[in-house]
């Protein structure tokens, strides 16, 4: 049983990286915000979204196995428009995204401590310390430390919903006063589009999943088989619907038609969120349920941040390269320098966002969600060149099944970006 334990263990890795990322402001944040203002209504959102979504995500992991490449590569042989739009997606998005983290997770911690600092002083220790993490303890530290917090927020997150739903009574339906979503309702539409934009994920995300696939095979001398690679993969992207499933739950029967409303500032936001829990279940909660939500941002944050800047250094280099990366070669390294370099500039960016523009933690949520969800067809259409080029004349391409949901994908995408569209400008 033991033996068996640490094969399971040793086959997790970069697919829990990927939770990591995924369950933090989409999770924590959206679901709860969902379940709260429209109980069990947006379920369908959650499933869709990730049914979805699952093609372009899954193709990550499967290239990297394949090609002994990350996706950036393909992109290069595409053609540099490729690599050049997806990279100048990626960068326009990582100040706000990594603000928005940041910022719910400083609430957060300083919530469950009862800590009184400035808000945007304390984002930026917080980014300084995570800063410190990536640079001393590399890819083999976050690694370890967030296959052991993906699973410990897990179990406590699981619990938290056991204790929650153990000793809530139901309302019955006639008594129930909550609102009722509406795609009439400009603000009800806006939500479920920023709600949908990370469930489970910002589909770059895909990208960050084929260079820690790489890196791990590379840094750890972890070879896996590309079975192991899908196992690795699939245990993080169905365990983040099942938390997402989780959150919705919990704000659903700890608020909904209660007439209560979240606040606008993250620490108060995160005092609300953590109150829910141990008013329902009892004081004695409150560790597990501050643990569950610390973990949630924490890794969100490290796997964030380390993500963004390894896909801007890694782009750069390629984008600087004359060559194409050759079958089974992984193209030009990016140095680890230039990694650093490009961690501090988003930090220093962050930091700025904080300290010159942040007033309001939801409109900032909202606002970075959307943004994803808008760019998510474009990602998505690369992602199936990329597949459809490069792995079927490997004989290792996504199956036909998932090639088509692919290409509803693409459409489910593309008609909620232009229904966004369309609504800001009405």
């Amino acid at each position: 049983m033991y033996v068996k334990a640490r094969r399971v263990m040793s086959m997790l890795g970069p697919g829990l990286m990927y939770a990591g990322a995924a369950v933090g402001v989409s999770h924590l944040v959206q679901s709860t915000r969902a379940g709260a203002s429209f109980g069990y209504q947006l379920v369908w959102a959650v499933f869709l979204a990730n049914i979805f979504k699952y093609p372009f995500f899954e193709l990550g992991p499967r290239f990297a196995a394949v090609t002994g490449q990350d996706l950036l590569c393909g992109y290069k042989k595409l053609g540099n428009w490729a690599l050049i739009l997806f990279t100048l997606i990626s960068v326009a998005s990582m100040f706000i995204t990594i603000a928005a983290i940041a910022l719910v997770t400083t609430g957060i911690i300083q919530s469950v401590f009862g800590l009184h600092f400035d808000i945007d002083m304390s984002c930026s220790f917080l980014l300084i310390a995570a800063f410190l993490v990536l640079a001393f303890g590399r890819y083999a530290l976050l690694d370890r430390l967030t296959k052991y917090i993906v699973i410990l927020l897990s179990l406590t997150t699981l619990i938290a919903v056991a204790l929650v739903l153990g000793k809530t009574s139901p309302v019955p339906a006639a008594e129930v006063t909550g609102r009722v979503f509406s795609f009439e309702e400009n603000k009800d539409v806006f939500f479920l589009l920023a709600f949908m934009g990370w469930m489970p994920a910002p589909v770059e995300i895909s990208v960050w999943h084929s260079l820690w696939t790489v890196e791990s095979q590379k840094s750890l001398n972890n070879r896996k088989s590309l079975k192991e690679v899908l196992f690795d993969f699939k245990v993080g992207y169905w365990g983040t619907l099942v938390l997402a499933f989780a959150f919705v739950c919990l704000g659903s029967v700890l608020m909904y038609g209660n007439r209560e409303e979240f606040s606008f500032e993250a620490v108060s936001f995160s005092g609300q969120l953590i109150g829910l829990y141990t008013r329902s279940i009892g004081d004695w909660a409150y560790p597990i349920v501050g643990f569950a939500a610390i973990a949630t941002m924490l890794s969100t944050t490290l796997t964030c941040l380390d993500g963004y800047p390894r896909v801007a250094a890694r782009a750069v280099s390629l984008l600087r390269s004359k060559k194409q990366p050759g079958a089974g070669a992984e193209g030009p390294v990016a140095p680890f320098r230039l990694y650093l370099f490009w961690m501090l500039v988003l930090i220093v960016g962050v930091v700025i966002i904080l300290f010159g523009f942040v007033e309001n933690m939801h409109r900032l949520v909202d606002f970075t969600t959307c943004v994803s969800f808008i760019s998510a067809p474009i990602l998505a259409v690369l992602n199936l060149m990329c597949g459809h080029k490069f792995l079927r004349g490997a004989g290792q391409s996504q199956s036909r099944g998932v090639v088509l949901l692919s290409y509803l994908g693409v459409i489910f995408l593309g008609f909620f970006s232009v229904y966004y569209i369309w609504k800001v400008l009405l």
